[in-house]
This record gives structure tokens, C-alpha cells and sequence, in this order.
């Protein structure tokens, strides 16, 4: 018997392992078939191992074995780190990546130039990435492997310090310690971060480390994480809020204040001349014109469809922002009135922005996660596999997804997280 569940154990480890190097290392994103049983394959034995395997010391070393294999590729799945390495080129010849487009400097790195996927747009990548961007940069120079490895390398010591907070919080919030393990190993989480060079690892660490703090009473170390997540990416914004609310008056200003003197800090670089007009209108550009995986917006747009003849985004996105600006305030009246957990209120805020959003990536959802783990939710756990569903619409020409494919998404998210609302609100009656 003993000899049994090792064996299983070993082969449900190395499929985990092939499976995500394939999809990491060997599947352009546009081979549905390969990428689908990759990951699919992948995320059946990180559910078989986390709920089996009882040794979390285990687990840790295979997240950590994982995440080495990517070292060893550029990102499969996504293009973004060469804007990264580009802004930290610019950087590097001592040009303000802010100030100019990429094609305005197309002979800064030819070869670079070619492989953009934004050639035409600013930057909107806040001065704290960029001084990873450049540090990639100057040691990378023109291998863009060793490059990428560099901001991998923060991304792969953001989600260590994740997984340690993760071991701390659960005893804090009476939560088993194995959630440090759904986090970790999750599939997405891996090839999201320090596949795919996506920054939402660093904000997780940030604002783990940032309850961590509140949960001891550590205002100002809590202020100080909170704006080091919202510096690398502006989304955490939305919680300060109901930190300000949960912890009163004195401790709450102490807490933002904190918070955005350090995020002000960090964006001192835009106040050069130029700079502030090209991160706005990335920004703006953002909210006003794109438009990916949302499931309201969607709902509106199909509306706006049939009332206007055309595609509404430019001025009813403004109003969902509005709309988005209301909820989350007048959520955290009532989360902080109740005195809800801290992560329990986050989770529910951060699901509330996701889904006004007109842009919902793969990796925007993966916040939640470890928020949902602390609260004793799993539906973020589900929403990780199916988003993976929006890469079916990459082809070699473009992009392309049936709109059904995302209202089975959204059903299946919002149809478990009513579900376990539903027991948790029967266990709370049943006493």
C-alpha cells in the first residue's frame, strides 16, 4: 500500500512537471489541442497532489522545481516581456521610455522592435517596473533570455515570499496550512508569473505582506505595503477604502496616507517633462478602447449594439468606471460596518472591479486567489482553470473567441461562488 501511493505520488509529480514545461517551454499559444492537454493535464494533478499529499514541504520543492524549468525559455504564451526589455533599453541609452513611442525609435533595437506588440502606444508600465526593466537590461543587454531571467528572478522571490506569508495568515485566519500549496502549485499561477513575466506575483506579495502587517497592527509597515503593490500595479487602490474604514479614523489616515505618499515616491519620474501626458494616455487607452473577457461591459455592449449600431466603449466605458467607483465604495461601508476580514472584503471588492471591467486577462483573476484561500472560498481556484479558455481564441492572424465560450466561463465562476455562499450562509443558520 505504502509502495502504491508512492508510485502515484511520483507520477502524478513528473505529468505536473511535463505538462507545464510543454505548455511553458514547447506550445506556441496558438496549438489549441497541445496547450488545452497541457494544461488541463496540469491542473488535474495539481488538485490530486494539494488534496492528497499531506507533506507541505514537498509541495514547496515542487513549485520551486517548476518554476526553475521556465528559466530556461522565453514566454510562450505572451509577448510582453519584450516591451519590458524595450523600456529598459530606452532606459539604458538614457532615453524616457514615457516620452516616446516605440515607433518613433525603431533603430534603438531593430531586431527588438519587430518581435512589440504595442508598437504604436506609450508606455504604461509604472517607474517601479521600469527600474526592473532596466536592471534587465543593462545585465541582459542583448540576450533576451538572461533578461527575462532577471525579472523572472523577482517574480520566482515574490512567489516564496507569498507562500511563507500564506503558511503565517492561515494560522492567523484558522485556515489550514496546505492553502500555501494551492496557491504555489496552481498552474496558472506558475506559468502567469514567472512564465508569462506578469507583475500581479509581486502585488500578491505586496498585499499579503500588507495584512500580514494589520493582522499584528502594524499600520505603517502595512502602509508601506500597500503602496508598493498598488506602485507596481494602480489596482489596489480599490482597497484602501475599507482599510481606512475597518481600521477607524487615526489608524486608517495613518494607514493611507502611508500608502499614497509611498505610491506618489514612486511616480516622481512622470513629473519630467512628457512623461505624465504618454502614462495617461496609455491609461486612457486602456480603459477607453480595450476591451477583453469582460462579462458586464459585454452585456452592455451587446446593448449598445442594438441600440446605437456600434460599439459604445468610449462613452459608456467612463460610466462603468463610475459605476465600479460607487460599488466598491459603498461595499466598504458595509463590509467595514460589519467588520468583515480583511481578506474576505478584499476578495469581494476585487471581484466586483473584475467583473465592471471591459479587461479581464488570464492573470487579473489570479488575485484572488490567495484572497479566497484566506476566506475559505474555492471559486477563485475554478475561475484559474476555465479563464485559461480565452487563450482557444489566438490564432496565427489575430485573435478571435465565440462570446459563448465566455458566458460559460462566467457561469461556471459565479455559479460555484453562489454555491458556496449558499453553504456558508446555511453553516452560519445551523450555527
Amino acid at each position: 500500500m505504502i509502495e502504491h501511493q508512492r508510485a502515484s505520488r511520483i507520477t502524478s509529480f513528473l505529468i505536473y512537471l511535463v505538462a507545464i514545461a510543454t505548455v511553458g517551454l514547447l506550445v506556441e499559444r496558438h496549438q489549441t489541442f497541445i496547450l488545452f492537454a497541457g494544461f488541463f493535464s496540469a491542473f488535474f494533478c495539481y488538485l490530486w497532489i494539494v488534496i492528497l499529499e499531506k507533506n507541505i514541504y514537498w509541495l514547496i520543492g515542487l513549485g520551486v522545481l517548476v518554476r526553475i524549468i521556465l528559466f530556461f525559455h522565453l514566454p510562450n504564451l505572451s509577448d510582453d516581456i519584450f516591451r519590458f526589455l524595450w523600456d529598459g533599453k530606452l532606459i539604458q541609452e538614457g532615453i524616457n521610455p514615457f516620452v516616446f513611442k516605440p515607433n518613433d525609435l525603431q533603430e534603438i533595437d531593430p531586431t527588438l522592435y519587430e518581435l512589440l506588440n504595442s508598437q504604436t502606444h506609450y508606455t504604461v508600465y509604472p517607474p517601479l517596473n521600469q527600474a526592473m526593466f532596466w536592471m534587465a537590461s543593462t545585465i541582459g543587454n542583448q540576450n533576451y533570455l538572461l533578461g527575462t531571467n532577471v525579472i523572472r528572478s523577482f517574480l520566482f522571490l515574490a512567489d516564496l515570499g507569498s507562500v511563507f506569508l500564506l503558511m503565517k495568515l492561515a494560522s492567523i485566519y484558522g485556515r489550514p496550512t496546505n492553502i500555501a500549496a494551492w496557491y504555489f502549485l496552481n498552474p496558472l499561477v506558475v506559468l502567469e508569473f514567472v512564465g508569462n513575466i506578469h507583475f500581479e506575483g509581486l502585488v500578491i506579495f505586496f498585499l499579503l505582506l500588507a495584512i500580514y502587517a494589520l493582522s499584528k497592527n502594524h499600520y505603517v509597515s502595512g502602509g508601506l505595503a500597500m503602496g508598493l503593490a498598488a506602485a507596481t500595479k494602480l489596482i489596489p487602490l480599490i482597497f484602501l477604502p475599507f482599510l481606512m474604514l475597518k481600521n477607524r479614523w487615526k489608524n486608517g489616515v495613518l494607514l493611507s496616507a502611508i500608502s499614497l505618499i509611498i505610491l506618489v515616491a514612486t511616480l516622481l519620474p512622470l513629473i519630467l517633462p512628457g512623461s505624465f501626458f504618454g502614462f495617461k494616455e496609455s491609461l486612457m487607452l486602456y480603459s477607453n478602447k480595450f476591451e477583453f473577457n469582460a462579462s458586464i461591459y459585454f452585456i452592455v455592449r451587446e446593448i449598445g449594439w442594438l441600440l446605437k449600431g456600434y460599439n459604445p466603449i468610449e462613452t459608456w466605458g467612463p460610466w462603468l468606471s463610475v459605476s465600479t467607483f460607487i460599488s466598491i465604495m459603498l461595499f466598504s461601508l458595509y463590509a467595514a460596518k460589519n467588520n468583515w476580514k480583511i481578506p474576505n472584503a478584499l476578495l469581494w471588492i476585487l471581484m466586483i472591479y473584475l467583473l465592471l471591467a471591459t479587461t479581464v486577462h488570464p492573470w487579473y483573476v489570479l488575485t484572488l486567489l490567495p484572497l479566497g484561500l484566506l476566506s475559505g472560498f474555492y471559486f477563485p481556484v475554478a475561475w484559474s482553470l476555465v479563464v485559461f479558455i480565452t487563450y482557444m481564441g489566438y490564432g496565427k492572424d489575430g485573435y478571435e473567441l465565440s462570446l459563448w465560450w465566455v458566458v460559460m466561463e462566467y457561469v461556471v465562476v459565479l455559479g460555484i461562488a453562489a454555491a458556496e455562499l449558499f453553504v456558508k450562509e446555511q453553516k452560519l443558520k445551523n450555527g
